[in-house]
């Protein structure tokens, strides 16, 4: 990336909602909170084969492992195992 630190900084101060946000607020942020035996539910996409790795990558990341199974037709139970 060609950006000078001047201009990047110029940049932040004049959208401050940039600095606000909170680093891993991503679209589950129930996700890092579950402990070991609970489960919630989540939305189904419509790429069905893709629907469970999508899961497991983004806990692996997080750095636990999880049980995803189908609860209803539109969503997903997620459930931490260890």
């Amino acid at each position: 990336m060609d950006v000078s630190l001047d201009r990047l900084c110029r940049y932040v101060k004049r959208h401050p909602q940039l600095s606000k946000m909170k680093r891993g607020s991503g679209r589950f942020p129930r996700l890092r909170r579950i402990k070991v035996g609970e489960s919630f539910l989540v939305p189904k996409v419509e790429r069905g084969k893709y629907n469970y790795t999508r899961y497991y990558m983004l806990v692996r990341r997080l750095g636990f492992r999880v049980s995803v199974t189908t609860a209803k037709e539109t969503q997903m139970r997620i459930t931490r195992v260890a």
